[in-house]
């Protein structure tokens, strides 16, 4: 695999296994945008991109451009599109799992999440299940579990592979 830089805008292609390519938006580090869009060998020279569904949109970390990019996607671009509500966990001070629940954020890029203004606190599954469902967490992914997250997505359909939001609400989506 190339090296590939990080540059806000750029499409990149992700190989998660021998016969599986997606591709994402990086958008300001170290956010990055995923699409409903696969293909069997990362050949994206025919694919209208602008009529592609966003899937989610994560912070990761530099593992998942060293493990899953493979090149940078050249002459394509889709319109940046950056999500501001985000779900920051709680800090858990009863003991066991360090995070408990979160409160809902609304996150400017050039700031961060972790002065963000709380829009809606303490979020409940019983009263805000669609607000979880909804909206990802403020953690960061690496290259394992965002390209499990993306192997599920891509042979299943449903997007809830998310083992860090269920530890956090106590439920499995």
């Amino acid at each position: 695999m190339k090296r590939v830089a990080w540059k806000e805008g750029d499409l990149v292609s992700l190989k998660l296994k021998d016969d599986l390519y997606t591709f994402a938006q990086m958008l300001r580090s170290p956010y990055m945008r995923f699409f409903d869009l696969s293909c069997i060998d990362g050949n994206w020279k025919e694919i209208d991109f602008a009529q592609s569904k966003e899937i989610f949109c994560v912070l990761v970390g530099q593992i998942v451009l060293q493990k899953l990019v493979v090149e940078k996607i050249r002459g394509k671009s889709i319109q940046p599109y950056f999500q501001k509500y985000w779900i920051r966990p709680r800090l858990n001070f009863e003991g066991g799992f360090p995070f408990k629940g979160g409160d809902l954020v609304e996150v400017d890029p050039n700031i961060g999440y972790v002065h963000a203004p709380i829009v809606q606190e303490d979020l409940s599954v019983i009263r805000d299940l669609e607000i979880i469902q909804k909206y990802e967490l403020v953690n960061m992914w690496g290259a394992k579990d965002l390209s499990e997250r993306l192997v599920n997505y891509f042979e299943t359909g449903r997007n809830n592979n998310d083992p860090f939001k269920e530890k956090l609400f106590g439920i499995i989506f």
